[in-house]
């Protein structure tokens, strides 16, 4: 989705059922596709959670997953995120993946 694409229906959907103050919005995202101006639109529409789909920051593991993503790109989108006030950033992993060790996962 483009940002204006995330807003719109954000916007149409709270309008009609307001949320409750201090209400935790979060949503899950991939960093793959995220950019820094989706992250602007999810704080400007008040998101205060983003939980990243990482799955393995392995390189073998992301290959055979067909999931490339390097570090640095994961970095830079919670870095944005929290540059634009959601603070809280968390990270979806999956282990049981191809390659993975408990040493590789930890």
């Amino acid at each position: 989705l483009e940002p204006s694409q995330i807003e719109r229906p954000f916007r149409s959907t709270t309008d009609r059922f307001p949320l409750a103050p201090g209400a935790e919005i979060s949503i899950e995202v991939d960093p793959r596709v995220t950019r820094e101006d989706h992250v602007a639109a999810l704080a400007d529409c008040g998101f205060n959670r983003i939980s990243l789909g990482v799955e393995d920051t392995e390189p073998a593991t992301q290959a055979a997953i067909h999931r490339i993503q390097p570090f640095e790109q994961t970095r830079a989108l919670t870095l944005a995120a929290r540059a634009r006030g959601i603070e809280r950033v968390s990270f979806d992993l999956i282990y049981g993946l191809p390659h993975q060790t408990e040493a590789s996962f930890d």
